[in-house]
């Protein structure tokens, strides 16, 4: 994540979900210490073990959108054993809000 959010972008601000791989409260601590100007948002248990379900699917987001987000959620599946997870954001008609950041370097080394 580091590498991600040191991407320039001429984004104000900036989402990003997917399967981290990381509880949820452990990356809610990473984040506080480390970036602390960004947010985690979660929809609920999005994973499902054989005796226990997880929340590591979930969106990591710059503090500014709080006032745009409406309801997340995980999307119940017969697919996987990770269930999809959405987010809903609102914004006024006609404003553009999406830009698409380019993979950022996977060699990079960002130093902080």
């Amino acid at each position: 994540l580091n590498n991600v959010f040191a991407e320039p972008t001429t984004a104000a601000a900036q989402i990003l979900g997917g399967d981290f791989n990381i509880p949820r409260d452990v990356m809610e601590d990473w984040l506080a210490n480390h970036h602390p100007h960004k947010m985690l948002v979660h929809g609920g248990h999005s994973c499902a073990g054989l005796t226990s379900m997880s929340s590591i699917d979930y969106f990591v987001i710059d503090r500014r959108l709080n006032t745009i987000l409406g309801r997340a959620a995980s999307w119940e599946t017969v697919l996987a054993t990770h269930r999809p997870i959405s987010l809903q954001i609102w914004s006024q008609p006609g404003e553009a809000m999406v830009e698409v950041m380019a993979h950022p370097l996977k060699k990079k080394v960002v130093k902080r």
